[in-house]
């Protein structure tokens, strides 16, 4: 088994509590700051700790990995939506229900699509676990790349790498404005672009932790800010007001939080944090449901806003609630065999 390095957990960790903040509640320039690196984040480590392979092992593994957390969790949607739709209106559930889920489980995207080209057809959304599916080909397509760049020098596979991953993100901005691809290949071809980051992270060793480094994580930090500041960046759906702004601003946040948790690391030990990233799999699922199925937060913020809150403290205590809630339910679940395996948790 592979020695799990602890800041790479750790930044999962974070990028999974902005995914939770992102979905409860954050606005204005905090929404696209979030946004801008909650889901960038795992591409950009997936491309830093990336090594060739055949597609074969890519394609096989991703199915444990990946595909199945992916139906598993669907799956539970589904149930517990018809069990929350029965309990609340019985009766009420008809072939229109199946068919809602079918098509959402099957198409895979995160936000519902009204496809022009379909004469307006509504795409029902799958919800946040689009990701899985988007890393899947996006696994698969970023080693069609490493394969094709094998016999390059350094500095020329990664020229090819940029090129590539640049042409793709041209392509899917320009189709997504028209059609949202089925298994979230949109966000599987804009992903290959944080790869190539992590990619070029890891050959030109700019996790070292030294002066130079230090400056370009604090220059990302604020690139990160700026981008967020003009606009937003929506990955699942290929939106951006400003896309190559939005896009290097996202890598350059993504290296700054690599960054800072590296340079944490060798201070103090993170090991609690490490082990919430090693389990992101299952809290993204738990946040999932809680996402389709339950009403905690909309009672808890009505309670709330009879007690007198601002808007803006209401928000903050769902986040912190809504994480801290998903974050035990991961601790508690994790100790069952049977989501380990699920999850494919070592």
């Amino acid at each position: 088994m592979k020695k799990r390095i602890e800041w790479i957990d750790c930044v999962r960790a974070v990028g999974m509590v902005l995914i939770i903040i992102g979905h409860t509640y954050a606005v204005g320039f905090w929404q696209n700051l979030v946004y801008a690196i909650n889901v960038p984040i795992f591409f950009v480590l997936s491309g830093y700790l990336t090594h060739r392979k055949t597609i074969r092992q890519t394609a096989l593994g991703g199915v444990r990995t990946l595909l199945v957390p992916y139906g598993v969790t669907a799956l539970l949607i589904f149930f517990l939506s018809l069990v929350s739709l029965h309990r609340h209106v019985p009766g009420m559930i008809t072939t229109a229900n199946w068919n809602h889920f079918l098509i959402a489980a099957l198409y895979g995207i995160g936000t519902p699509s009204s496809q022009t080209i379909f004469h307006g057809t509504v795409i029902p959304a799958i919800g946040a676990i689009w990701f899985l599916l988007a890393m899947y080909f996006g696994n698969i397509i970023y080693q069609l790349l490493l394969n094709a760049t094998h016999a390059l020098s350094r500095g020329k596979e990664t020229a090819v790498l940029v090129g590539a991953s640049l042409i793709l993100a041209v392509g899917a901005f320009i189709v997504s404005a028209v059609i949202q691809l089925p298994w979230s290949l949109g966000p599987a071809l804009l992903s290959i672009s944080f790869y190539t980051a992590g990619h070029i992270i890891r050959e030109y060793r700019m996790m070292d932790l030294n002066m130079r480094n230090g400056i370009l994580a604090l220059a990302g930090l604020l690139l990160c800010c700026w981008s967020a500041i003009r606009g937003q960046f929506w990955f699942n759906t290929g939106y951006a007001t400003d896309p190559l702004l939005k896009m290097l601003g996202a890598m350059a946040g993504s290296y700054f939080l690599m960054y800072l948790f590296k340079g944490i690391e060798t201070w103090i030990s993170m090991r609690g944090l490490a082990k919430l990233g090693r389990l992101a799999l299952i809290t993204l699922a738990f946040h999932l449901v809680c996402l389709s199925v339950f009403t905690d937060t909309v009672i808890l913020e009505n309670h709330l806003a009879t007690w007198g809150v601002t808007p803006n403290g209401v928000g903050i205590i769902l986040d912190v609630y809504r994480i801290l809630l998903c974050e035990l339910a991961t601790i508690i679940l994790a100790k069952f065999k049977l989501v380990r395996k699920v999850f494919a948790i070592r």
